[in-house]
């Protein structure tokens, strides 16, 4: 199996969710074995964002910059995107009942 490069996505036309699916499949299955299983976690992170309404970007930035700052393995389960939407939608009605939402300009 040849390792990851960037010349099969430029092949690849990706203009809705569906062929972007096949895009990222494609880059999957061009990728070392390694490689392929972080591809594979990824999306099944994104996926399930989707599915249960959590911003993918938002839930990324908060699971690496918690990742990085050594949240525990014991812990993992709160950082899948249905616990995580959860702990952020708590988060926010504490914050809204006491008057500390998010100032708009």
């Amino acid at each position: 199996m040849p390792r990851f490069s960037g010349s099969v996505h430029a092949s690849l036309h990706c203009d809705n969710d569906v062929a972007r699916a096949a895009c990222f499949v494609a880059l999957i299955a061009s990728a070392d074995p390694p490689t392929r299983e972080r591809y594979a976690a990824l999306l099944t992170l994104a996926v399930n964002c989707a599915l249960c309404g959590a911003n993918p970007f938002l839930y990324f930035t908060d699971l690496f910059d918690r990742l990085a700052a050594g949240w525990p393995k014991a812990r993992a389960a709160d950082l899948m995107p249905q616990a995580w939407l959860a702990a952020q939608q708590r988060t926010e009605k504490v914050e809204s009942e006491a008057g500390l939402g998010v100032i708009h300009d």
